[in-house]
């Protein structure tokens, strides 16, 4: 029965949504940081999750360890990390620790989903005699001690929120029993790439591998997500870089060992979402399936078997529970494509319906703005706990609301840019898109295009020779 032991890699924290034309190429930055794994003996080990609240930036209601970003008042070298950790803890749980309590616990690079990625060191400290943890009751609203194995019987049957890198050393404290020896576990994995290192596990059996393709900035990676299922269900191997690829068959080898097949899903055709479908066909023989008009857009031969909308895939068991994955066809984006939602909990692995790093471009050539509206608004009425998308970092389940709502204000926005007289598309950008930069003015038009076209179908403009003006 899948579902029980696994391990996670480190994650990222959810980033706020930006206009739609993203920006040129970002600069990656790394931040350094550091969390405290607080343990106690009562009578076994025991470890301390702190839940963030709601309204926190980073993994919103998660269960995880206390820490935080480096100030500058934490200094410089490897010292700042400690004293970093000492008042995170301070701060966040009201316990006084020394620097000299902490036992490194090595460090974890956050993959590259987003520009923004998180270079943290993990120390372990034992609680000291007579404290007992207190939360603020704001950023973080509850905190509770765990048993390492208990935890983790949460996240896998009942899916409770725990960022990737906390899975990671829960699955190490289970293993030892032992605080030090888990560290030191740890501490031997130091400098191995991601997939030699944790599974990325941002929901219980949906592993996800970030892949460097040529999508569009400020994205530079595209998330295949690998469902261990049976059979094994992989969404969007984008990347064609045999270099990255090392990542996608080093982890497929590995679940495939125990002879289970699998298939291939697109979510749809563009090439930072197909670009390693080939070559999973050839070296496992996965079929490859996708809606029927992704097929259409794709090379001859490529998709195996098409998918329509309210299919169920039976992935077997996970835990105690039956797993299946309902297809979701929607449009917008692109005429074929297709979402996934894990009726185990409601998670929905989106594609392009929205992203970490930025909005997605409609575009008026291949693109229908009403149907994207449309394809929102459905997957916001069902209410899933969370958001997988195809770029950037896991996001909370009021993503395709958020989206919804920024894509009416742009709307709104456009409406009030059109006059009685025609105007060019282009006229109109610096005023539509005022809060973007103009490097992305561009690709704001391509949009703005498509927004135009959905006010001609709902009667609000119209097309005026080579301009745009009010009905």
């Amino acid at each position: 029965m899948r579902g029980e032991g696994r391990a996670a890699e480190e994650g990222v924290p959810t980033a706020t949504l930006k206009a739609e034309a993203p920006a040129a190429a970002a600069v990656e930055r790394i931040r350094p940081s550091a969390t405290v794994i607080l343990v106690r003996h009562h009578p076994d080990l025991q470890v301390y999750l702190v839940e963030r609240g709601q309204r926190t930036r980073f993994f919103p209601g998660y269960h995880a360890f206390p820490g935080g970003t480096l100030d500058p008042a934490d200094g410089q070298g490897e010292d700042a990390r400690r004293r970093a950790a000492v008042r995170e803890v301070e701060e966040e749980v009201r316990i006084a620790l020394r620097p000299e309590d902490l036992v490194e616990a090595g460090r974890l690079l956050t993959p590259p989903f987003g520009p923004l990625r998180y270079d943290t060191s993990f120390f372990v400290a034992e609680l000291p005699k007579g404290a007992e943890p207190q939360v603020d009751g704001e950023e973080l609203v509850s905190g509770a001690w765990w048993r390492p194995a208990e935890a983790l019987a949460r996240f896998e049957h009942h899916a409770m929120p725990i960022p990737p890198p906390t899975l990671a050393y829960l699955h190490l404290l289970a293993t030892h029993g032992d605080a030090r020896k888990a560290a030191e576990a740890a501490r031997a994995t130091d400098g191995k790439p991601h997939h030699e290192r944790f599974r990325i596990e941002l929901h219980p059996g949906v592993y996800a591998l970030p892949l460097r393709t040529p999508t569009l900035p400020p994205a530079t990676t595209t998330n295949c997500y690998l469902l261990d299922g049976d059979p094994i269900v992989v969404v969007d191997p984008g990347s064609a870089d045999p270099a990255e690829n090392v990542a996608l068959t080093h982890t497929l080898d590995g679940m495939t060992r125990d002879g289970r097949q699998g298939v291939v899903l697109l979510t749809h055709h563009h090439h930072d979402h197909t670009g390693g479908a080939a070559l999973l066909k050839e070296r496992y023989g996965f079929r490859v399936i996708a809606h029927a008009a992704t097929r259409d857009a794709l090379p001859e031969g490529l998709v195996d078997e098409v998918v329509e909308d309210g299919e169920e895939m039976d992935l077997g068991v996970w835990g105690p529970r039956p797993w299946t994955v309902e297809v979701l066809h929607t449009p917008g984006h692109t005429p074929g494509h297709v979402a996934l939602r894990d009726a185990r909990w409601g998670a929905i692995l989106a594609g392009d319906l929205v992203s970490g790093v930025s909005t997605i471009l409609v575009d008026p050539d291949e693109g229908d703005m009403g149907q994207y509206l449309a394809s929102l608004a459905r997957c916001a009425a069902l209410a899933p706990p969370l958001v997988l998308p195809a770029h950037g970092p896991v996001m909370p389940g009021r993503a395709f609301a958020q989206t919804l709502e920024h894509r009416r204000m742009r709307e709104a926005k456009a409406l009030a840019a059109l006059r009685a007289e025609p105007r060019a598309v282009a006229e109109m950008v610096p005023e539509v898109y005022d809060d973007t930069p103009r490097e992305a003015w561009p690709l704001a038009e391509r949009s703005l295009e498509s927004i135009l076209h959905w006010l001609a179908r709902e009667g609000k403009a119209q097309r005026a020779g080579q301009g745009w003006c009010r009905t």
